[in-house]
């Protein structure tokens, strides 16, 4: 098939998936265990040769939502900063099943700074609450990784799990965890022509998530979808037109410290912004920068901001 014609096809089939959304609007806090956009990187479908990889993402964000349950109460007027930094382990083999390369990964996010702040609803009237907090987030599992390629197309299925590892108390506004189990499998594809230096990466994932004891809380299952065109312009250096979609497929589910029913609170979000990839060799090794800015474009019952990722990755070693 022509390049050109198999570039047309990968960015309408990107454009139609985010365009042509599912039937089905956020979760507790008003946001999720998936943090919009961190899964449109660059190449993300590809497997480089076996080896071991680390990766450290620094990511900054600012958002606020006009009504969201926290900890079994309503609160209003939410504004929240936050400042994380992600330590990430890759293992990437030779070691083949069902035809495809087999990986795992481990993710550590450490907080570096959390606040948050908002109304609680009284009766009668609201107070002020807020918190600020630094530690251990919520684990990121990813114990099956399959990778398969066919020339330029790359396809990876990866079964992702959130362990509630951070600490959580439903009085507090900003919290390190979330409290609750998440099981999330996605499905990556990356096109990418070397000749021609266009990308394609698309990442879907469908996020199940479990009941919140502490609150008696359960978040309802969210759909997210990740999207980057880009263009290498060299082996050293990239640029890229990052996009989210997010929303929430069921609805949630709790009573409220005072005894009524919130009903199905739903969210949905999208949002686009600028990807640059810098990949230069130091002390002969290929080290990738990214810099990743995202603007929530859209919100509905969910956080909405912008954020800023920086991130430096490269094989620690193997082949």
């Amino acid at each position: 098939m022509n390049p050109r014609r198999q570039y047309s096809i990968a960015v309408a089939i990107a454009i139609l998936a985010f365009v042509l959304k599912p039937a089905a609007n956020a979760t507790e806090g008003g946001q999720s265990l998936y943090l919009p956009g961190t899964y449109n990187d660059f190449s993300a479908a590809v497997f480089g040769p076996s080896g071991l990889y680390f990766r450290n993402d620094f990511f900054a964000y600012h958002g606020d939502i006009s009504t969201a349950p926290i900890g079994g109460r309503v609160f209003n007027d939410v504004d929240q900063r936050v400042w994380l930094n992600w330590l990430k382990f890759n293992w990437q083999s030779d070691i083949q099943i069902l035809g495809a390369r087999y990986g795992a990964a481990f993710t550590l996010p450490i907080v570096l700074y959390g606040h948050a702040e908002g109304f609680v609803q009284l009766d009668p009237g609201q107070a002020r609450r807020q918190n600020d907090r630094t530690g251990i987030g919520d684990l990121y599992l990813t114990p099956i990784q399959l990778n398969w390629r066919w020339n330029d197309h790359h396809l990876t299925f990866s079964q992702g799990i959130f362990a509630p590892t951070g600490s959580y108390d439903r009085d507090r506004v900003f919290n390190l965890g979330r409290n609750y189990w998440g099981f999330d499998p996605n499905l990556s594809y990356t096109w990418v022509n070397e000749k021609l230096g266009h990308e394609v990466s698309v990442t879907a994932g469908y996020l199940f998530n479990t009941r919140n004891d502490d609150s008696n809380y359960r978040s309802g299952n969210e759909f997210h979808l990740d999207f980057l065109i880009a263009h290498h312009f060299s082996p050293l250096f990239a640029v890229g037109l990052p996009a989210y979609w997010y929303k929430q497929m069921s609805g949630d589910n709790g009573i409220l410290l005072d005894g009524s029913n919130l009903g199905s609170f739903r969210g949905e979000s999208a949002g686009i912004g600028l990807a640059i990839l810098f990949r230069p060799k130091i002390s002969g090794k290929d080290v990738s920068f990214t810099l990743k800015w995202l603007h929530d474009i859209y919100a509905k019952r969910h956080l909405e901001g912008s954020q800023l990722m920086l991130s430096v990755s490269f094989k620690m070693f193997g082949d």
